[in-house]
């Protein structure tokens, strides 16, 4: 399947809100052999339901050489930004030093 029909079937996922559709954007965003794009809108749609995981995701994203991922994670960030400030703040002690930038510019932008 072509990765534009992939990700049109994220953003299917991204409306459900049962728990098959959740670990499917799970698989999706982790899986490296993904392309960006598809990716990136699993980790958006994860951000967008407050998944635990995103935060996780996100830096690890912020690593990936990939600009459209890149970006993708940085939306993520904000979106998860009020509801997970906390845990934000942990993370930027133990994530790389670029994903800690990023998280404190995210904070400092709320």
């Amino acid at each position: 399947t072509d990765w534009p029909v992939r990700r049109a079937g994220i953003e299917v996922l991204a409306v459900l809100k049962d728990a098959a559709s959740l670990k499917l954007l799970l698989d999706a965003a982790v899986n490296r052999a993904e392309e960006a794009a598809v990716r990136g809108a699993a980790l958006r749609a994860l951000a967008e339901r407050d998944a635990q995981e995103t935060l996780e995701l996100a830096c690890h994203a912020l690593r990936d050489p990939e600009a459209m991922l890149y970006e993708d994670a940085y939306a993520a960030l904000k979106t998860i930004a009020r509801t997970r400030r906390a845990e934000m703040q942990k993370a930027t002690k133990h994530c790389a030093p670029r994903a800690a930038n990023i998280l404190k510019t995210v904070m400092s932008d709320e």
